[in-house]
């Protein structure tokens, strides 16, 4: 995000915001062509993008039509998908797991059997 400190000064509820609202909030952004991420061969062009205080002391509501110039439903919507799609990520992580686990026991029962 490329955030100064100056910026989180400013910032009143950026230590109770959980950093998944803080993620969700700038990818959206990003997603609306309303942050331009800085190009790091060319530092000296600045970027109009929004304050960090505008985008983290915001209402949803505010945040959506102020910020990121979209619907308040837009953003709902955006917000819905992204916690489902980090649930079924969780999920796949999780079966893995679960898979690691079945194949371990199963290599194990056929080391005991040929023992």
């Amino acid at each position: 995000m490329c955030v100064e400190g100056e910026g989180f000064m400013n910032c009143i509820r950026w230590p109770e915001i959980p950093l998944e609202e803080i993620i969700n909030r700038h990818e959206f952004l990003l997603k609306c062509g309303r942050y331009i991420t800085p190009d790091p061969k060319h530092p000296q062009s600045k970027m109009e993008n929004p304050e960090l205080r505008r985008i983290l002391d915001s209402s949803g509501y505010h945040f959506a039509v102020q910020v990121a110039g979209v619907s308040e439903e837009e953003w709902i919507i955006y917000r819905t998908l992204s916690i489902k799609m980090m649930e079924q990520s969780t999920s796949v992580v999780d079966g893995i797991e679960g898979l690691g686990d079945v194949i371990g026991l199963t290599v194990s029962y056929s080391l005991f059997l040929n023992a």
